[in-house]
């Protein structure tokens, strides 16, 4: 992708025939987006079978695609939609839910590699290293057990880094909405870490 084209030019070209031009968004959003669909659904293989259905559902609306908001509010409102949509099949809970490590390495919208983790645990002594383990499971556990919409506001917020309006666009929420969910969330966390 040059500098000056951006994914709905691109877009537009691989409606117009261009199969190439696909691949500029792919290699733009493939990591991102997976990392948030993964942060949602914690499960690899149904994170990455949500993320080819998104990336198939805007190749099929590429020609209809049109410029009013950011590309990114776009993808992620489908992708968002396409993990509610399998959450609320689920019918039970499995006991013992795997879990995304709130401190694994992610990556940022350019692909750079980083990790959330501030020291390096093997640096610290063994019973606080136990303590921050301990910690970091309930921290996930209580993540897990949040409402869709809370949880999804957490992640765009916390770990996409995404802004107010943005989010409330994805969730189809208002700027207030999404404020009041962040606060719901941090209450609800801080009640299940107490």
């Amino acid at each position: 992708m040059t500098g000056d084209e951006n994914e709905f030019e691109l877009l537009r070209r691989f409606s117009e025939g261009d199969e190439d031009a696909f691949s500029g968004v792919l290699a733009r959003w493939e990591k991102p987006l997976f990392n948030f669909i993964y942060r949602l659904i914690p499960e690899r293989t149904e994170a990455e079978d949500i993320e080819q259905e998104v990336f198939l559902k805007i190749a099929a609306s590429a020609g209809s695609l049109r410029e009013r908001a950011r590309f990114s509010t776009y993808l992620y409102r489908i992708a968002y939609n396409h993990c509610i949509d399998r959450i609320r099949r689920r019918t039970v809970r499995a006991a013992g839910t795997s879990f995304v490590s709130l401190d694994e390495a992610a990556e940022n919208d350019s692909g750079e590699k980083f990790n959330r983790q501030v020291p390096d645990p093997s640096d610290l002594p063994a019973d606080l290293l136990r303590e921050r383990q301990e910690t970091k499971y309930s921290v996930e556990t209580a993540l897990a057990e949040l409402p869709e919409n809370q949880r999804a506001a957490i992640m765009l917020r916390v770990y996409e880094d995404r802004p107010y309006t943005e989010i409330a666009e994805i969730l189809g929420v208002s700027v207030p909405s999404v404020e009041s969910l962040l606060f719901r969330a941090r209450q609800n966390l801080s009640k299940k870490l107490k």
